[in-house]
């Protein structure tokens, strides 16, 4: 059986504010006294649509576990955009490699083989100015749909509210490469 982790420490900060949300939903009252409950959405938003998409938002480091050698002698990384791997394990030690970190998925070659790889690397954007705009359209259109519809299904809210164009759009394919 092939074993695949792929873990983070760090909490996700979402890119969209209480605010803006409700500046989106045009028709909130907004108050500070809000700003709880409309973050429970956004995040709940945020983590559906990267769990789908494999896109990340702001940077976070991860730490993906493998004993699965993929196609073309590549690991493909599981959370796009990468933008550094700091370290690379085979069998517990240091090996060379070379990265393709613009592809998507970004693939990492090993220089040596092994049946058990563990690689740190780090995913997202480095602002929030760098995040795609549909990405944060798409985050607003869930978020909202939701906190609407409290308590409905998160693949109802996805197709009703319209994020399901986004979500495509960001969605990371994992075809052969």
């Amino acid at each position: 059986q092939k074993m695949r982790t792929n873990q983070t420490s760090q909490a996700l900060v979402s890119p969209v504010s209480s605010q803006s949300l409700a500046d989106f939903m045009g028709d909130l009252d907004y108050d500070a006294s809000m700003d709880a409950e409309l973050q429970s959405y956004i995040i709940a938003a945020c983590e559906k649509i990267i769990s789908i998409t494999n896109h990340e938002l702001l940077t976070r480091s991860f730490e993906f576990e493998t004993d699965d050698f993929y196609s073309f002698d590549y690991i493909r990384l599981p959370s796009y955009p990468a933008t550094a791997v700091t370290e690379f394990l085979a069998n517990g030690e240091a090996v060379e490699f070379v990265a393709k970190l613009k592809a998507r998925p970004a693939v990492v070659k090993p220089m040596a083989s092994s049946n058990d790889y563990k690689i740190t690397y780090s995913a997202g954007y480095a602002n929030i100015e760098s995040i795609p705009a549909i990405y944060i359209q798409t985050i607003n259109m869930l978020a909202c749909y939701v906190y609407d519809n409290r308590g409905c299904d998160m693949k109802e809210a996805i197709d009703q509210s319209g994020a399901r164009m986004g979500i495509d759009v960001l969605k990371v394919r994992y075809s052969a490469i």
